[in-house]
């Protein structure tokens, strides 16, 4: 079973589960920020995902072809067996 597929069979956790699980496994507090240094990093976060969605399609794109190398590969490598 690959990867995508496990992630994809998992139940969805509503936000809240979410939103603790983050803060848990970040030990971080968010009362111990003021409100601008929360906007900052909520800018941080926004820029970020632009950033993956921008990429996003680009690492498809080479997973893709990357597949096709190794398959030709290992075609390659079977025929000279």
């Amino acid at each position: 079973m690959s990867i995508e597929k496990a992630l994809g069979a998992l139940t969805k956790m509503n936000a809240t589960q979410t939103y603790d699980r983050i803060k848990d496994a970040t030990k971080v507090d968010e009362h111990q920020y003021d409100v601008s240094e929360r906007e900052a990093f909520a800018n941080k976060v926004v820029e970020f995902n632009f950033f993956v969605k921008k990429c996003k399609p680009f690492l498809d794109q080479m997973k893709t072809d990357l597949a096709g190398l190794l398959t030709n590969k290992a075609d390659c490598l079977a025929a000279y067996k």
